[in-house]
């Protein structure tokens, strides 16, 4: 029967009845001549609704009354999958008496998310599945490994349940496999890392769960650099799942698709268990990353104080270190970019000396501030200047050594304290953004660059609320200050070099 034919007043008093969870009147309605397939105004059958409601007598009702036991609502589900919803022994009762008047134990609904019958037993809807609802079904036959629409296997979705280990239990019991994926290319050990079910992860892992898989979605997690995925993770990091992997054979250096290793998610962890069991395991603190990331970086930008010690006690590069050798790695695909295409500018990458530790202190003495880890890097290569030829330079502004830094910074404190800019305006930049200071200049703008007319890239220690420490920003010395360029003086050179290999900077601009 179509939803959209007008009821019968039979059958609309039959449908109330259920819906009143009212047997005796279901028996009466159906007595009177009522259909007992008739089909409510959202398509569910009413053998659905009886099984919704969780009432034996009904569907028994119903079923005698010639009820369609394989009888489906427009997404393709039978009663059999609302009763399986249901606990205790009445729900029990419920979906044996439908299995033994024929349903399908794997029928699977057609909608987009496709749920199998067993499937459905565990899906978000039913916070706590019957285990005895599951005995059942199995005992009838369900295929175990059917997975739903999104590839998810039953085994998957029980070994989310922390506190019904039971559920994983049975499946492994009845040939559950262990290493299926579903679409993102997850197992059930990675859905069991995921909730934090540690008693599921060291059964699965007993029964042969491949620790080094690595999933086939963006993120590309192992089962060890899930576990300290925060972002990824519905519970708090597992140190116990972290030990019960590497006991297992997981690779403590194997990083995910984005080049993070275990160590460098458990670097961004306040608890410094997990980072402690990688660390004894021989996770290596000196990889970096894709970008060139330490652990320690990630470790430092979040002020994680014990975490920074335990990778120090390690090995770990300092974080000047680290800064150091991103500076180093940016600047020679500079050069290598520069032997290809530009010779003179390749070969005035070897004229700047670096800035001796004494000079690069003494400006962070005039500044009274000290320079982001990046800014030193970059002052530690170019920052002594060239002795006699013309130096390094960005686009068409020249690389100041450390000296002139300090006497172009300071002359334009000067200007501030002696009131030259008190009535200069910012021209370009927008008076409403939050990322650079709205002045004509401030002393937190610290230059490194300068084109002939005076104009400079800058290195702001003093950016505005949603600004970085460490943004790169230009000054014009007819407009003020503009930008930010880029949240750091590497993703500047990153950024740099970008533009040098898409052909974005004309030659003649490095001349």
């Amino acid at each position: 029967m179509s939803p959209k034919k007008k009821l019968s007043p039979l059958d609309a008093r039959l449908l109330a009845a259920i819906e009143d969870s009212n047997a005796k009147d279901v028996a009466k309605q159906l007595a009177a001549g009522a259909n007992p397939n008739t089909v409510d105004a959202k398509g569910y059958p009413a053998l659905h609704s009886a099984a919704s409601e969780g009432s034996l007598e009904m569907v028994r009702l119903l079923l005698d009354a010639g009820a369609d036991v394989h009888a489906q609502d427009s997404d393709g589900a039978i009663a059999l999958s609302f009763a399986t919803a249901q606990s205790g022994d009445d729900g029990v009762a419920l979906v044996k008496l439908l299995i033994d008047k024929g349903s399908n134990v794997n029928q699977r609904w057609n909608d987009e998310t496709g749920p199998t019958v067993l499937t459905d037993l565990f899906g978000e809807d039913n916070e706590e599945p019957s285990e005895d609802i599951l005995a059942v079904l199995l005992k009838a036959g369900v295929d175990v490994n059917a997975p739903n629409g999104q590839e998810e296997t039953p085994l998957m979705l029980a070994a989310t349940f922390k506190d019904q280990p039971k559920l994983t239990e049975l499946l492994l019991e009845h040939g559950a496999l262990v290493d299926a994926v579903n679409d993102r290319g997850w197992t059930a050990l990675m859905w069991a890392i995921r909730s934090g079910n540690e008693g599921a992860v060291e059964r699965l892992i007993a029964k042969g769960a491949n620790v080094n898989h690595l999933a086939t979605d963006d993120e590309g997690d192992t089962a060890l650099t899930l576990t300290v995925n925060e972002d990824e993770l519905f519970s708090t990091p597992s140190p116990r799942i972290v030990s019960a992997l590497l006991r297992a054979g997981a690779n403590p250096n194997q990083p995910n698709a984005r080049g993070w290793t275990p160590l460098h998610l458990a670097a961004c962890i306040e608890d410094v268990e997990p980072l402690e069991a990688l660390l004894a395991a021989r996770a290596d603190p000196h990889l970096a990353n894709t970008v060139g990331y330490y652990p320690i970086d990630l470790a430092t930008r979040r002020g994680y104080t014990k975490v920074i010690e335990r990778l120090l006690a390690a090995g770990s590069p300092t974080r000047e270190q680290a800064a150091r050798k991103r500076m180093d790695g940016i600047w020679k695909q500079i050069g290598d970019w520069a032997d290809k295409h530009h010779p003179d500018y390749a070969s005035r990458l070897t004229v700047n000396r670096p800035a001796t530790p004494e000079r690069i202190a003494a400006l962070e003495k005039q500044l009274g501030k000290a320079l982001p880890s990046d800014f030193r890097a970059f002052l530690q290569k170019f920052g002594g200047g060239a002795p006699s030829s013309r130096g390094l330079s960005i686009s068409e502004y020249d690389v100041l050594p450390t000296e002139q830094i300090q006497d172009v910074w300071k002359g334009l404190r000067e200007h501030v304290d002696n009131g030259v800019f008190k009535k200069a305006r910012p021209h370009e930049l927008s008076k409403d953004q939050r990322f650079v200071k709205w002045t004509w200049w401030h002393p937190g703008w610290v230059p490194f660059a300068s084109d002939s007319g005076g104009n400079l890239y800058c290195v702001d220690l003093e950016p505005e609320e949603n600004g970085s420490v460490g943004q790169v920003i230009r000054w014009e010395i007819h407009g003020g200050p503009l930008g930010p360029f880029a949240d750091s003086m590497e993703d500047f050179f990153e950024e740099y070099l970008q533009k040098l290999e898409s052909g974005r900077y004309d030659a003649s601009e490095l001349e």
